[in-house]
C-alpha cells in the first residue's frame, strides 16, 4: 500500500481513537498535565471491572503520548490491552498511531489491517469505543459534558437490550454535573430539573441492578443520588416510578448504602464528608476528610476539608450586621405573594455562594489551617479556580481584603473583557462581585480621599462586569434577579452619586440589564426631561415594547418621528410595535384596533421610502400582492382562499391570484411578466398537487420568479409539503378553511406574513 492510501486509511480509523478529542484541550498543556496527574492518583482506586480500568489506562496512554513520553504511552496501552477480553478498538487505534509516529510503519500497517478486517466488521467494538470516548469527555470539565452525554446515550441505545451499568453511571454523572449552575457553559442548555430527574432515574437503575459486580460503581451511584436528593427531600419526589420503594430513601440513606458497599473508598468518603458538612455535622465531616487525606492526598479533598473548617468558624461566630438589610427586607415583602419564593431564593443564594458580608475572624487557627489546605490544593492543580475563589473568601474572613483581591482578580485575569466566551459564567460573576466587595472593604480602611475614589471607581467597574455576564444568563437563571450581589450593591452606589443624566443613564441600564424594564422606563423618562435627547425616545419605545405597552410605544415612536432623528434602521421598531400591538389587540378581542395596527404595519413596510418598486407603478390597478399558486384547480384552490380572504377583509388590499385579472385580448405571459414587476410583494404557495394538471403559464411565471423576483417573494409552505424552491424567505402554515370567517385566525395569519415581509424588505434589506 502506498503512503497516500495508508494515510487515508489511518484518517478513517482516527475517529475511533482517543487522539481525536478536542483541539482546545490539546492546546491547554496545563489542563492536560493536571488531568494526567489526577488519573495517576486514581490508578489505585481498585476498579471493580477490568474494562473500566482499561479505558482509564487508554486515556493515560493518550496523554503521555501528547507529552512525548513514549515509553509510558506504550506501557499504558499494553496494560489496557492485557485487561481486555477481545479486541478493543480504542486500544488498537492508539497502538496504530503510536507505532506509525514512532517510525514502525510495518507494524502499524499490520495492526491497521487487523482493525479493518476483524474489529471494524463487528458492531460491539464500535459501541464500546463510543462509550470510552464519552468517558474521556466526561473527565474534561463542563465544556465537554454535552459531548459525553451524546456519546453515552448512543452507546447505551446501540447495545440495547444488553446493559452496561458503567455507561449508565457515566451518563447519569454527566447529566448531574450539567444541572449544577457552576458547571453551566451554555445558558440555553441549562435544564437542571430535567437533567437531575433523568440522572436520578439512571442512578436508581444502577443501584437496583442485580449484577453482583461493579460494587464500586454502585457505591458511587448511591453517592450521586445523595447529592441529587436535597435535605428534607426523598427519592420518590424526584423520580416517577416505584413509589413504595423510593419513598423511604433520603440523602442520608444513600450515603449509608454507599458506605456498606465501599467503606474505605476515598471518593465515597469524600462525598460522605461533604454530605456531613451540608448537614452541619462539622466535626465528623472534618474527621472524614482527614481520613481521606490519609488514604489519598488529593486537591479536591483538601478543598472540601478547608470548606468544613470555614463552616466551623461561621457556625461559632456571629456575622456582622447587614447594611443592606432594609433593601433585602423590602425584597422579601415584594416576594411574599409568591408561595415558596423566600426559601427558593435562600437556597439558591446559598448555592451561588457570593456573600456580601462574611464573619470576620482575624488570626483564627481554623481559618489559617484552611488557607494552607487551599494553597496546597492550588499548588496541586493550578487551574483549580474554585479553590482560589474560596481562598479569597477566607482571606476576607481573616480581614485581609487586599490578599483576597489577588485571588479573585486571578480568576478574571484571563477573561480580557470577553464575558460571553468564559467557560464558567457563574464563577466569573462571583469573582467580579467579590473584587468589588474587596474594594469596598478597603475603602472603609482608607483615609486618603483620592484613593477612596479610585477604589470606588474600581468597585463600580467590577460590578458592571458582573452585570454584563448576568444579563446574558438571566433568562436561563431568573433567580439571579433577586440573589446576585451586583444589583443591590451597584444600585446603592449609584443612588449615592450626584443626580445627573449620566447617573440616571447608569441606573436605567442597571435595571434594564436585570430585566426590571418598568423601573428602567422611569429613569429614561427623567433623562429625556433633562437632556431632550432623541436617543432616549428610541430607548423608551424599545422598553415599552418589552413590557407590552404598545400604545405608549407607538406614541413615543411618533414623537421620535417628529424629531427627524429616526433612521432607516429604526423603521423596524415601528413595524414591531404595530405587529405586536395588533397581536395584543387580538388577544383582547379588540379586532378593529388589530386591523388598524396591521394596516399601519403594511403601510410602513411598503412606504415609498422603504421599498423600491422595480418598475414605476403606472396606475393603482396593479396588485399590492400577487399570489402564485401552481395547482390546476379552475377556481382559486382551498389553500389560497383563506389568505385572500385575510388580505381583502382585514386590511383591504388589492390581491391577484395567478392571471385571473388578465384583461381580454392581452397575452397571458406578457400580463404575468408585467404584474410580477409591478406587484409590491409576491406570495408563492407551495402545497402538494396533481402534476398532470399544472398550468404551463404558471410554470412560466415560476421561471420568471426564479430569475428576477426572489428578493420580493415570500414562500408560504403548507405544512407537510416538501417541495423545494430555494432562495426565498419562507413561512410554514397549517391553514384552516374556518380561518376565512375568524378574526383571531385571520389576524394571526396576517401578522405572521407581515413579520416575514419585514425581514424581506426592512430588516435584511441591503
Amino acid at each position: 500500500m502506498d503512503n497516500d492510501t495508508d494515510d487515508q486509511e489511518s484518517e478513517k480509523i482516527k475517529r475511533w481513537s482517543s487522539f481525536q478529542l478536542d483541539d482546545a484541550f490539546e492546546r491547554d498543556k496545563i489542563m492536560m498535565k493536571e488531568k494526567l496527574d489526577q488519573l495517576e492518583i486514581e490508578i489505585d482506586e481498585g476498579f471493580d471491572a477490568s474494562p473500566e480500568k482499561a479505558r482509564h489506562f487508554n486515556f493515560m496512554a493518550y496523554l503521555y503520548w501528547k507529552f512525548d513520553d513514549r515509553p509510558k504511552a506504550f506501557a499504558f496501552v499494553e496494560r489496557a490491552e492485557n485487561l481486555q477480553e477481545g479486541a478493543n478498538l480504542i486500544t488498537q487505534c492508539n497502538k496504530i498511531i503510536f507505532n506509525k509516529e514512532s517510525g514502525e510503519h510495518s507494524r502499524a500497517q499490520k495492526l491497521l489491517q487487523t482493525v479493518k478486517n476483524d474489529i471494524l466488521t463487528q458492531e460491539k467494538p464500535k459501541i464500546k469505543a463510543n462509550a470510552e470516548i464519552a468517558y474521556c469527555y466526561s473527565r474534561l470539565g463542563p465544556k465537554y459534558h454535552g459531548k459525553a452525554v451524546q456519546l453515552f446515550r448512543k452507546a447505551i441505545d446501540d447495545i440495547y437490550p444488553e446493559r452496561n451499568i458503567a455507561w449508565e453511571y457515566g451518563l447519569a454523572l454527566s447529566l448531574r454535573r450539567q444541572s449544577h449552575i457552576f458547571q453551566m457553559s451554555q445558558p440555553s442548555d441549562f435544564k437542571p430539573d430535567e437533567n437531575k430527574k433523568e440522572a436520578a432515574n439512571l442512578l436508581y437503575g444502577v443501584v437496583s441492578s442485580p449484577v453482583s459486580t461493579y460494587r464500586q460503581i454502585k457505591a458511587w451511584s448511591w453517592c450521586e443520588l445523595g447529592k441529587i436528593i436535597h435535605i428534607n427531600t426523598r427519592l420518590d419526589e424526584i423520580i416517577d416510578t416505584l413509589k413504595t420503594e423510593t419513598e423511604i430513601i433520603d440523602n442520608t440513606r444513600c450515603f449509608e448504602e454507599a458506605l456498606k458497599l465501599c467503606p474505605n473508598d476515598p471518593y465515597v468518603l469524600q462525598l460522605y464528608g461533604t454530605h456531613l458538612r451540608y448537614n452541619n455535622q462539622l466535626q465528623k465531616s472534618r474527621e472524614v476528610f482527614q481520613r481521606v487525606l490519609g488514604l489519598r492526598d488529593e486537591n479536591i479533598s483538601r478543598h472540601h476539608l478547608a470548606l468544613t473548617l470555614k463552616r466551623m468558624v461561621e457556625k461559632t461566630r456571629r456575622k456582622v450586621p447587614h447594611p443592606l438589610s432594609v433593601y433585602f427586607r423590602n425584597q422579601r415583602k415584594d416576594n411574599q405573594h409568591q408561595p415558596g419564593s423566600l426559601s427558593l431564593n435562600h437556597n439558591f443564594k446559598a448555592k451561588i455562594k457570593s456573600p456580601r458580608y462574611v464573619c470576620i475572624s482575624p488570626d483564627d487557627q481554623l481559618l489559617l489551617e484552611a488557607v494552607e489546605h487551599l494553597k496546597k490544593s492550588i499548588e496541586m492543580c493550578a487551574g483549580f479556580n474554585t479553590a482560589r475563589y474560596d481562598l479569597g473568601l477566607i482571606y476576607r474572613m481573616l480581614d485581609k481584603p487586599d490578599e483576597a483581591l489577588k485571588y479573585f482578580a486571578y480568576i478574571t485575569s484571563s477573561n480580557c473583557g470577553k464575558m460571553n466566551h468564559h467557560k464558567y459564567p457563574m464563577q466569573l460573576v462571583n469573582a467580579y462581585e467579590q473584587q468589588a466587595i474587596c474594594k469596598l472593604e478597603i475603602i472603609e480602611k482608607e483615609s486618603n480621599t483620592e484613593r477612596k475614589n479610585e477604589h470606588r471607581y474600581d468597585a463600580r467597574q467590577c460590578l458592571w462586569n458582573a452585570l454584563t455576564v448576568i444579563s446574558g444568563i438571566i433568562g436561563a437563571v431568573p433567580n439571579l434577579k433577586t440573589t446576585c450581589q451586583c444589583f443591590p450593591t451597584l444600585k446603592i452606589l449609584l443612588q449615592n452619586e450626584e443626580k445627573c443624566s449620566e447617573t440616571l443613564k447608569d441606573l436605567a441600564e442597571l435595571h434594564e440589564k436585570m430585566g426590571y424594564t418598568e423601573e428602567s422606563i422611569k429613569f429614561v423618562k427623567e433623562i429625556y426631561e433633562i437632556d431632550n435627547d432623541p436617543k432616549m425616545l428610541k430607548k423608551l419605545a424599545d422598553n415599552y415594547l418589552k413590557v407590552g405597552d404598545f400604545e405608549n410605544a407607538i406614541c413615543t415612536l411618533l414623537l421620535l418621528q417628529y424629531t427627524k432623528e429616526i433612521g432607516e434602521s429604526d423603521i423596524s421598531l415601528f413595524i414591531d410595535a404595530y405587529i405586536n400591538g395588533a397581536r395584543d389587540s387580538l388577544k383582547k378581542g379588540n379586532f378593529e384596533m388589530a386591523k388598524i395596527r396591521l394596516s399601519k404595519a403594511y403601510g410602513t413596510i411598503f412606504s415609498d421610502s422603504n421599498i423600491a418598486i422595480q418598475d414605476k407603478r403606472e396606475d393603482e390597478s396593479f396588485p399590492d400582492v400577487l399570489i402564485l399558486d401552481g395547482c390546476g384547480e379552475e377556481d382559486v384552490c382551498r389553500w389560497v382562499k383563506p389568505i385572500i380572504s385575510t388580505f381583502v377583509s382585514f386590511i383591504q388590499l388589492h390581491v391577484v391570484v395567478n392571471y385571473t385579472d388578465c384583461p381580454p385580448g392581452v397575452r397571458i405571459p406578457k400580463y404575468l411578466e408585467k404584474t410580477m414587476f409591478q406587484a409590491r410583494c409576491i406570495l408563492l404557495i407551495l402545497h402538494e398537487c396533481d402534476d398532470a394538471n399544472k398550468d404551463s403559464f404558471k410554470e412560466l411565471a415560476l421561471e420568471q420568479l426564479a430569475l428576477w423576483h426572489r428578493t420580493k417573494t415570500l414562500l408560504i409552505r403548507i405544512k407537510g409539503c416538501h417541495l423545494e424552491f430555494p432562495g426565498c424567505r419562507e413561512l410554514e402554515l397549517s391553514l384552516d378553511p374556518a380561518m376565512s370567517e375568524n378574526n383571531v385566525m385571520q389576524g394571526t395569519l396576517l401578522s405572521n406574513i407581515l413579520e416575514k415581509m419585514t425581514e424581506i424588505f426592512i430588516k435584511f434589506k441591503k
